[in-house]
């Protein structure tokens, strides 16, 4: 496991890494599945409840789907006992969510028209939205590839 104090990869270092991978579109997705199958582990590592806490308030400001919310906040629902300090970090990151799918939803279909429009192209502009049908899924699956090999080569430094 790579969320140990033996595992080679410093604190801050995690946290850089799980930024990197969450800001990306599909990586987001794979961060909320690794903070769900590791949150013990994570919160067991040193500082691990402020780590938490960071790593959810930055998915909070990437989320772009309402599947995705949903996913977050049935984390913090089923693990609001052992969220401690991160507890209110986590409520608002709920909130901050929220937020920004209410403006999305007021502003995301004529951005992307403008977007449209304006940028010359010849090919569609991207959709503002995950696939809901999977279609993502092997990019997901190669992000995740290059996750692991970073992760493992940053373990060996």
């Amino acid at each position: 496991m790579l969320i140990t104090s033996d595992a080679g990869i410093r604190l801050q270092d995690f946290s850089a890494v799980t930024s990197s991978v969450y800001s990306n579109h599909y990586g987001l997705n794979f961060t909320i599945n690794f903070i769900r199958q590791n949150f013990m582990e994570i919160i067991g590592f040193n500082g691990g409840v402020d780590l938490l806490a960071t790593i959810l308030t930055g998915i909070a400001e990437h989320v772009s789907t309402r599947d995705q919310a949903e996913e977050l906040r049935n984390f913090i629902e089923e693990n609001q006992a052992n969220l401690g300090t991160a507890l209110g970090a986590s409520q608002q990151a709920l909130r901050t969510v929220e937020e920004n799918l209410a403006w999305l939803d007021q502003n995301g279909e004529e951005i992307s028209n403008w977007l449209s429009v304006s940028l010359p192209s010849t090919t569609p502009a991207p959709p503002l939205t995950t696939p809901h049908d999977g279609a993502g899924s092997f990019s997901a699956s190669v992000f995740a590839i290059t996750v692991s090999l970073i992760l493992t080569c940053v373990r060996f430094v």
